[in-house]
């Protein structure tokens, strides 16, 4: 065995073994990462982290004479299946908008989905993605990402 032909296999083992903490880890940070940029939205009144996949984000909409109108917004990350989870989330929890997020590219599936999903429940549904995700977290969270001197 050559070094190049050792040195691949290590790297492999080593990324086999590794991946799956790897992945959880990454999970819980972009999730928490998520939820603090959430917090930092002017009227967002609460941000809960429910379960690996989902935000659910509560946030006063208007003020009429000491009323409150509150939108509670579901986050998911997406996957093969994310329409169907943002669908069961709403149901569950009620909320009265969606949001998918994902780092990935809109498809035409996927807007296509999220149109029949916010005509069947009859609530706004939108799509963050790619580019959108970056720049949202730029102008929400950019002081989250900048490293400061302590």
């Amino acid at each position: 065995m050559t070094d190049d032909e050792f040195y691949r296999a290590a790297e492999k083992a080593l990324d086999e073994f590794f991946r799956p903490q790897n992945e959880k880890i990454l999970r819980e940070l972009t999730n928490n990462f998520l939820a603090e940029v959430f917090r930092k939205i002017p009227g967002v009144t609460n941000v809960t982290k429910i379960g690996e996949k989902f935000l659910i984000v509560t946030y006063i909409l208007e003020r009429i004479k000491y009323v409150e109108a509150t939108e509670q917004i579901w986050i998911v990350q997406f996957n093969n299946n994310s329409v169907a989870q943002l669908r069961k989330a709403i149901e569950t929890y009620g909320a009265s908008m969606g949001i998918l997020l994902t780092t990935g590219e809109r498809t035409q599936a996927l807007e296509s989905a999220c149109k029949k999903l916010a005509a069947d429940m009859n609530i706004p549904v939108y799509i963050i993605a790619g580019v959108e995700v970056a720049k949202f977290i730029q102008h929400y969270g950019l002081d989250l990402l900048v490293w400061k001197e302590r």
